[in-house]
């Protein structure tokens, strides 16, 4: 009889230990579940919001392995508040919080944000002159040099290409180059066309002017030595549909905009990371 009850009070002290194992392992792969949802969550969101950046900057990127497309409109008004009216209607929810940072991790304002695209972790970057851009420029380091050939395609809009194109300075590459980059211009209005294919000597500058109805306008291929500056388009008033199509000697970068993000989410999950500049 004893032995009967001692028996059944064993069994029963196992099956409690057991119960309390399973109450803490499923409450464990429960709280991994819930994180991991979260978690993923939390990834779509800051994609999501990556995304809806091509669309503040008013510009599209492509990227095919070494080479990267970049299409657009300038000058262009960028409607920050418009912009900020949206990310608090669709993402700014009561357990979600986002911040904008600086490359350098400095909390910003949207309105704070460089205008630019990095080809990161290379130094290569293009760059607009203010979220308006009213110019864009093309900045690479002289060491390592890593591109491999520039494409620059304008279709001027509303207005026409005048018969006084050229070159206001010209230096194609020759034995001495040190920093030799094929570029192909493009220009185009509705009923005409001008194309330049062409080595350039990075060291010197290269300056075409654009003659059209409204002014010149103006593209700069080059700079002096110690200088970063690659390409500079400036449209003067006029308005050019763009298509620039930069090509490196590598694959191993990605492109991000200027600027990080912040995102939390109540659980205590977080994730600060580029804001990503890379369309389908």
């Amino acid at each position: 009889m004893k032995k009967g009850i001692v028996f059944t009070l064993i069994t029963l002290s196992m099956l409690l230990s057991l119960l309390f194992v399973f109450q803490n392992v499923s409450l464990k792969i429960f709280n991994q579940y819930v994180n991991s949802a979260t978690s993923n969550s939390l990834n779509y969101l800051f994609d999501d919001i990556s995304d809806s950046f091509m669309d503040f900057f008013n510009i599209s990127v492509k990227r095919n392995l070494s080479s990267s497309y970049f299409y657009g409109r300038f000058p262009s008004q960028t409607n920050v508040s418009a912009f900020e009216s949206f990310l608090r209607r669709y993402y700014m929810k009561s357990n979600f919080h986002l911040d904008f940072l600086s490359l350098s991790g400095d909390k910003i304002s949207l309105k704070q944000i460089e205008p630019s695209i990095y080809f990161h972790p290379k130094n290569i970057k293009l760059q607009f002159d203010s979220l308006n851009k009213n110019k864009l420029f093309l900045y690479s380091p002289e060491q390592p040099f890593l591109l491999k050939f520039l494409a620059i395609n304008l279709t001027l809009i509303n207005a026409s290409l005048g018969s006084n194109i050229g070159w206001l300075s010209y230096h194609p590459c020759n034995s001495s180059t040190i920093r030799c980059l094929p570029v192909n211009i493009t220009l185009m209005d509705s009923t005409k066309n001008w194309t330049l294919v062409d080595n350039l000597d990075l060291d010197h500058v290269s300056e075409l002017n654009i003659n059209c109805t409204n002014s010149f306008a103006r593209i700069l291929i080059g700079s002096p030595l110690q200088t970063k500056k690659v390409m500079e388009i400036n449209p003067a008033n006029n308005v050019f549909d763009f298509a620039i199509n930069v090509g490196l000697n590598t694959t191993e970068f990605r492109l991000v905009f200027g600027a990080k993000m912040f995102i939390s989410e109540s659980a205590n999950l977080s994730r600060t990371d580029f804001l990503i500049a890379e369309g389908s």
